[in-house]
């Protein structure tokens, strides 16, 4: 899932109120000098423009013969994704939508006279606000950067935080809170939490280490594990895991687009947003330090304003309890937010 910021100038001609009223992107390149010209030498040209409606191909003809530059309209054409979310800020207010299967690219001769005809269609708005502790300073940012009406924001932790906040503003629930946040315990002294942080995942045990001496063909089952389905069939056969730990069920079932995860490596304090990349693998070079089961593209970052006197999240790390577990403390989520404002 990629994140988009959308920075239409509102004083001209009102393309954010536009954009919000209309249901879509919209962005110039709208051939609006051709409008009213009589040139005889424009005639073919403007006859083209005049029929564009969803052909591509026909719109970048037109718009090479008019010598425009539109990478931003490539960009809006070829790289945005359903499940995509995109940002606007009009009137001192923001507004995020996700993109639909329905969305597409198209020609809108309508919206020429005001300069919006490249536009992506189906776009549901939804009001945010300007909440300081809610918008992350990355968002923030990228509006007071005017090089370019419409970009990339480069950030796998807003492209988490803007999974949960639609789908919180999608169920149209109150208050807009992370689904769940978690707690990973790792065993202090050994390696993992390093691995974790080198590597950009979460892992945790079960293993099976050191198998190939005690039974080699449980050994080569476990070097063929793929999916979750073969890792369990070995757990089946192996004498020392009669039952899974519900940390791996959870670690593996329950956790979602969204929700944050919580790490401490040598008393620092992490987290991490879980973004639509992220899946559970299990991972063969990782056994030797009992690290094996693992989710992906997890990057972490620290907590900055931790301080010792933060109960409610130190509690989480130093009170023993299962490795993987939910966190029910809605303060700690404060935190993180106060960790996203000061990156």
């Amino acid at each position: 899932m990629s994140v988009w910021r959308l920075h239409v100038h509102t004083r001209e001609g009102g393309l954010g109120k536009y954009c919000l009223a209309n249901n879509v992107i919209a962005m110039g390149w709208s051939f609006k000098e051709l409008l009213n010209s009589s040139a005889p030498e424009e005639k073919d040209l403007r006859e083209k423009v005049n029929g564009l409606n969803e052909s591509w191909d026909d719109f970048v003809e037109c718009a090479e013969a008019n010598g425009y530059d539109f990478d931003c309209v490539l960009s809006l054409h070829d790289e945005v994704k359903p499940c995509d979310s995109v940002w606007l800020f009009v009137d001192d207010s923001y507004y995020v939508a996700r993109i639909s299967e329905q969305s597409h690219w198209r020609f809108s001769q309508e919206a020429r006279e005001i300069n919006a005809a490249n536009q992506f269609t189906d776009i549901r708005w939804h009001y945010v606000g300007n909440k300081k502790d809610l918008i992350p300073p990355i968002i923030k940012n990228s509006f007071a950067d005017d090089e370019k009406i419409f970009s990339r924001v480069l950030d796998y932790n807003v492209e988490g935080f803007s999974a949960w906040l639609l789908r919180a503003l999608e169920d149209e629930q109150e208050t807009i809170e992370p689904q769940n946040i978690w707690r990973i315990l790792l065993r202090p002294g050994e390696d993992i939490s390093k691995y974790c942080l080198a590597n950009n995942v979460a892992a945790m045990g079960w293993s099976f280490k050191s198998l190939s001496e005690e039974d080699p063909e449980l050994e080569k089952s476990v070097r063929n594990i793929k999916t979750w389905k073969d890792f369990l069939k070995c757990v089946e056969k192996y004498k020392y895991y009669k039952t899974l730990d519900g940390s791996l069920r959870r670690f593996h079932d329950e956790i979602k687009i969204g929700d944050v995860i919580l790490m401490c490596s040598e008393d620092r304090y992490y987290y991490s947003v879980v973004t639509e990349k992220s899946q559970w693998r299990f991972n063969q070079d990782a056994r030797n330090i009992d690290a094996a089961n693992q989710l992906t593209d997890i990057y972490w970052k620290e907590i900055k304003n931790f301080s010792a006197i933060d109960t409610a999240l130190y509690n989480q790390f130093h009170v023993v309890g299962k490795t993987f577990r939910r966190v029910y403390k809605n303060e700690i989520w404060n935190f993180i937010l106060n960790s996203l404002k000061k990156n």
